[in-house]
């Protein structure tokens, strides 16, 4: 298997062209696309005011009037109501604003991937308001003359609230923004690197030598998925440094492991590309399949060539999900800027899941052909 391992690699690298060009590529759409959309993506700052709209759908005044009241009331912030959800989710889309809808038992929060960081700025001073109401209730059932005597204080609302803005430096812009999406964008071009292996099979023959050793076509396939990889690793790290040093993308607390969810993912589409090929057999119409339908759907539905909002909702929500890359692109933003994980968390299962699946179903596909021989 190592021979295997090797020789593609050699094979890939003796092409330095094809390399220089997959490696400067997603950089090139870095700095394109941000200077194309520079005014798309603007930066929030400390001294930024912050645009909230709020729609009661609970009917109980008593909530949003604590909101607004000792919540929302510094200079950072304006806060107005709107008759309607739909009004509400409107000035998302066209003011750019935060919206709050107060529900029965729960309150949502709207804004678009553009205000990332206003949303994350409200949903940092809404955690703690309800963090602090959760404890006032622990309170008032173990000691109410004690619950009393600390909601009276003057001070008790603001020092238990922690608000955290971004800053400026980290809050993203079109460059910053791009910086990542194009990364995760290359991610899907991996798929293209097992299929020119076919080309280095039948000009050389080499899969049939190596299958003479001893080494099972199983065997085989597995070590030029791992050769793909090992390209996809060198191919992405200069564009994901790029993006984290020269344009400051934010990668999260930590861009080393959120960079091995990139990874993660790139196992995938690799074992995918590997799939397509022995399936398919043939490089040119392997290949065809791959850039003509499943990169550019994935790419578009996962915010690689426009900005797609975080939060959506109806059938374009469910359709965008289909992407790999939506779960991937969605994840590292809220891990880097809300500190969710979620997102991210469903990626590495999809891309675990999916990569046993493709191994599961080549093992089977290369059984029933040798049976059939």
């Amino acid at each position: 298997m190592f021979h295997v391992i090797v020789d593609g690699l050699k094979f890939n690298l003796r092409q330095r062209k094809w390399v220089i060009f997959n490696t400067l590529f997603p950089i090139f759409l870095m700095v394109l696309l941000g200077v194309m959309l520079s005014n798309t993506n603007s930066i929030n700052s400390e001294n930024e005011v912050i645009n909230i709209c709020y729609y009661n759908e609970s009917g109980k005044d008593e909530i949003i009037n604590e909101i607004k009241d000792n919540v929302f009331n510094y200079e950072d912030f304006s806060i107005k109501e709107v008759s309607s959800v739909e009004e509400g989710k409107a000035n998302v889309e066209n003011e750019r604003a935060i919206f709050i809808l107060l529900k029965e038992g729960s309150i949502e929060t709207y804004y678009s991937e553009k205000r990332v960081s206003e949303g994350a700025t409200v949903l940092s001073y809404l955690k703690s308001f309800s963090d602090t109401y959760a404890s006032i209730n622990e309170l008032y059932m173990v000691d109410v003359d004690r619950a009393s005597e600390i909601i009276s204080s003057e001070e008790f609302l603001n020092d238990s609230i922690d608000v955290r803005f971004i800053k400026e430096e980290d809050a993203p812009n079109s460059y910053q923004y791009y910086g990542i999406v194009e990364v995760t964008m290359m991610m899907l071009y991996v798929t293209l690197f097992p299929i020119g292996l076919l080309g280095l099979e039948k000009s050389s023959g080499i899969k049939d030598r190596i299958i003479l050793t001893g080494l099972s076509d199983f065997k085989y396939f597995v070590g030029r998925i791992i050769s793909s990889l090992i390209l996809s690793i060198i191919i992405i790290t200069p564009g994901f440094l790029f993006s984290l040093f020269k344009l400051k993308s934010n990668w999260g607390d930590n861009p080393l492991i959120t960079f091995m969810y990139v990874i993660a993912a790139a196992l995938m589409m690799v074992t995918l590309g590997t799939f397509v090929g022995y399936a398919i057999k043939q490089r040119d119409r392997a290949a065809l399949f791959l850039q003509g339908l499943i990169i550019p759907v994935f790419s578009f539905l996962g915010g690689s060539y426009i900005s797609l909002p975080l939060e959506m909702n109806g059938i374009f929500n469910l359709v965008t999900n289909i992407s790999p890359l939506r779960w991937l692109n969605k994840g590292i933003f809220k891990a880097a800027y809300e500190g969710n994980f979620y997102c991210l968390n469903v990626s590495l299962v999809i891309s675990i899941t999916v990569t046993i699946i493709l191994f599961c179903c080549l093992y089977i596909c290369i059984r029933r052909e040798k049976r059939e021989v």
